[in-house]
């Protein structure tokens, strides 16, 4: 069953009349979300830093940078993107959309093809694209850690193995 809590959505973008576009897209869904709002890349760096935000809804083109400037300033101190985001934009370019994806960006979306469930369901899948890809990465650390201290023992035993195979050779020696 879905999760029906109230999600705080942060919509960086320039243009007054986007921003309305997305606030009504977003209101017409039965879920409950909170819109913080941010003009610009540096306004929304802001407040992804002092608020808990479950998802970014971000324009490619803002007045202070792209969408990549932002992705990789946010990614910044460990080179990582911290919090899911959606890109929202006009230009549907394919280059651009992978380029998007392989700096942190869970979606890439064309605000004319834009619906209130098409977007809304971007946000869940956004998040719970998020999640998944963290709990993965997670568990890499682990199963890495795990490895790491088998190839440990398994030098300790084939040090010990050696150290026996030697004292036998010695002893066969007498």
């Amino acid at each position: 069953m879905p999760d029906q809590s109230n999600r705080t959505v942060l919509l960086v973008e320039d243009s007054a009349a986007d921003r309305e576009v997305v606030r009504r897209l977003l209101r017409q869904h039965k879920r409950a979300y909170t819109i913080l709002e941010a003009h610009t890349g540096a306004d929304a760096l802001a407040v992804c830093e002092s608020t808990h935000v479950d998802c970014v809804i971000l324009d490619f083109y803002l007045s202070d940078m792209d969408g990549l400037q932002f992705l990789d300033a946010l990614a910044a101190p460990t080179g990582q993107v911290p919090l899911p985001v959606a890109m929202v934009t006009a230009r549907d370019d394919d280059a651009t959309a992978a380029e998007v994806l392989a700096r942190g960006a869970q979606d890439y979306l064309v605000k004319e093809a834009l619906t209130s469930h098409a977007l809304v369901r971007a946000v869940e899948n956004t998040i719970e694209k998020f999640r998944i890809l963290r709990e993965l990465d997670e568990q890499r650390a682990a199963v890495e850690l795990r490895n790491h201290k088998l190839e440990v023992l398994r030098d300790e035993l084939q040090t010990k193995v050696e150290d026996l195979a030697d004292a036998t050779k010695a002893k066969d020696r007498f």
